[in-house]
């Protein structure tokens, strides 16, 4: 599935943690998997993706404030 969009001569991509556009050129992190490039605009999306690529690829971006609930309790753990 490609996430990405051209808007206004910029390429965007869907972050694919939290669902945020992210400016490729500006992404703060990026990660290979399986060939295709994802990009990130967080590190710490990055570090939940490279937990687990497919399940994240799976179900889709979670959104921001599920994103944030699982860095708090796992900051817990």
């Amino acid at each position: 599935m490609k996430m990405q969009t051209v808007e206004r001569g910029t390429i965007k991509a869907k972050d694919p943690v939290c669902g945020m556009q992210v400016n490729k050129e500006k992404a703060a992190a990026t990660s290979v998997y399986k060939g295709e490039t994802y990009y990130f605009c967080k590190p710490g999306c990055k570090t939940n993706f490279d937990k687990d690529p497919e399940m994240r690829l799976e179900e889709g971006p979670m959104g921001m404030l599920l994103m944030m609930r699982e860095l708090i309790l796992g900051i817990f753990k």
